[in-house]
């Protein structure tokens, strides 16, 4: 632990020991010396749990301090009214760029205040574990308020969960698998709630707090906290309805044996990375979903077991769905039946690229953009009368990183003058 004061710049630094194993440093303004009508906003590493530092290496921390002139203030009370005191109550909002974050802790009578600036501020109150945390026997959801050169209230009212749902996961032969997450979900009355992730313990239990509900139950894979082992089916997720009682959920992970794998290309052979490709099956009564997504060369592999596998690429929105541009492949049944699988995707461009953004630079030219599909390749074409069609190729295009292509042509005359644009060759 160190610390520093500022300069007369705003300037400081900080000694720190570097070549630490699995220690991360974290830094942050002291509220102990803030003035307290400005707000400091947090450097990048320290939203993901600080930085680790290399003998001899020295790190940039920038703090930007933001004028906060009005309050965000309320307080905690549970189902009966009464107040809890010393929880935590957290702020944060994206401001010009930057994060900030403040945080109070309640009173005794369970009120909180912090400076905020203008803003969209999600509110919220901690549940992360600690000193300050609201006991895990209750729930609370985080709330959106605007600031507008004006103060705001925000109550939190925390609902004590009543029942649990719990139950095991275990593999096909009935041995526990220990140390993955399991979760729920459920809106209710308008406002969603997730439980969890709670790991599962060595004899491949965990159990979950709820209350009246329909809550839907799910073990963690892929990108998830703690997730499931890639070698393992994921269980699908299982609904349950709670009604002042409690709720057991098995879940049977099976051990995969096989693989499905395939590309996924556009029409013009070119690979399309980051897509996600999904896998559905029933196997025994249990319905199972594995996914993986392209990589740079659109190739993917997916790990199944023995079945009848439906095979589609993801086209719901999301940063690895399928862009809006091209049409939805079909799904593809794939059996499995002690081999491995293979499924190709081809799509087709939904619309053709388009020209848009004119513009008549400084020195005279003429400049527009060619909106397409990157790796595409385009044809620029120009002619001066539409009836004659009389049409000359300019350009050929391929930019491989990006669908958009800035064309520059010529010096503005005065006479008419028409672009198209050509997929090919």
């Amino acid at each position: 632990e160190g610390e520093s004061f500022t300069g007369t710049n705003g300037e400081f630094a900080v000694g720190a020991l570097g070549g630490l194993s699995n220690d991360s440093w974290q830094i942050q303004v002291s509220s102990d010396s803030n003035a307290t009508n400005y707000i400091f906003s947090q450097p990048g590493f320290e939203e993901n749990g600080g930085t680790n530092l290399s003998a001899g290496e020295s790190v940039l921390a920038v703090f930007t301090a933001l004028l906060a002139s009005n309050t965000i203030s309320g307080s905690l009370t549970d189902g009966s009214g009464n107040p809890l005191a010393n929880v935590g109550i957290w702020a944060s909002a994206t401001i010009n760029g930057a994060n900030y974050s403040p945080y109070a802790d309640t009173d005794s009578q369970g009120y909180y205040s912090f400076n905020v600036a203008n803003g969209s501020w999600t509110v919220g109150v901690s549940t992360g574990g600690g000193s300050d945390s609201l006991p895990a026997n209750y729930v609370c959801p985080s709330q959106t308020v605007g600031i507008t050169n004006a103060n705001a209230t925000v109550n939190f009212v925390a609902t004590m969960w009543t029942n649990t749902i719990s139950g095991t996961l275990k593999d096909n032969n009935g041995t526990p698998i220990a140390g993955v997450g399991v979760w729920a979900s459920a809106t209710i009355n308008g406002v969603d709630y997730n439980q969890g992730s709670v790991g599962t313990d060595a004899n491949g239990n965990y159990s979950l707090f709820v209350f009246n509900g329909t809550w839907t139950v799910n073990v963690s894979s892929g990108g998830d906290s703690n997730p499931l082992p890639g070698n393992y089916l994921c269980p699908a997720s299982q609904s349950v309805v709670i009604f002042n009682n409690n709720s057991t959920n098995n879940f049977t992970a099976i051990p995969t044996t096989q693989s499905l794998s395939g590309t996924l290309t556009n029409n013009s052979g070119i690979p399309l990375a980051g897509i996600m490709i999904w896998a559905s099956a029933t196997i025994n009564g249990a319905n199972y979903f594995q996914y993986a997504d392209t990589d740079s060369q659109g190739h993917y592999s997916i790990n199944v077991v023995n079945g009848s596998w439906t095979v589609g690429v993801e086209t719901g929105g999301g940063s690895d769905s399928l862009p809006a541009n091209y049409l939805s492949p079909q799904n593809q049944t794939v059996v499995i039946a002690n081999n491995n699988g293979a499924a190709n995707f081809t799509v087709q461009l939904a619309s053709g690229p388009g020209l848009g953004s004119p513009a008549i630079l400084s020195n005279g030219q003429f400049q527009f953009l060619l909106n397409g599909v990157a790796g595409q390749n385009y044809t620029i074409q120009t002619c001066t009368d539409l009836g004659l069609a009389n049409w000359t190729s300019l350009y050929v295009t391929n930019c491989a990183t990006s669908g958009t292509f800035c064309v520059t042509n010529g010096i503005v005359t005065g006479s008419a003058r028409f672009y198209r644009v050509k997929v090919g060759p």
